[in-house]
């Protein structure tokens, strides 16, 4: 296995590949670790995307793009699964409680 995983670093068939250079990794720690090697001062690395961004509060800003919003009230997620089931519970709350208000006479919000 870690002959086929080094293999891949010469072969152009690795997993992670540096857009900088060229470089293939198949594990990602490792590419993190080579990517740092294209920064310089003041820059960082997107370890979600490998993107290098001008500064710290670029990267903050960055990486909201990497965030899963829920449809029903914008809260925004890591992990896709996470909004799913947020979704799900969210939407049947506000569609509960916009059925309750519809029933006790108040308008619909």
């Amino acid at each position: 296995r870690e002959l086929r995983l080094h293999v891949a670093t010469h072969t152009g068939t690795a997993r992670y590949e540096c857009q900088l250079c060229g470089l293939g990794n198949e594990r990602k720690h490792r590419h993190l670790r080579h990517m740092t090697c294209h920064l310089t001062q003041g820059q960082a690395l997107c370890q979600v995307c490998f993107e290098i961004v001008l500064s710290a509060a670029d990267l903050e800003q960055h990486l909201e793009s990497h965030f899963y919003p829920c449809g029903t009230c914008g809260e925004k997620f890591k992990l896709k699964k996470d909004m799913v089931t947020h979704g799900t519970s969210c939407w049947v709350k506000r569609l509960l409680d916009s059925e309750l208000d519809t029933s006790s006479g108040h308008p619909n919000k």
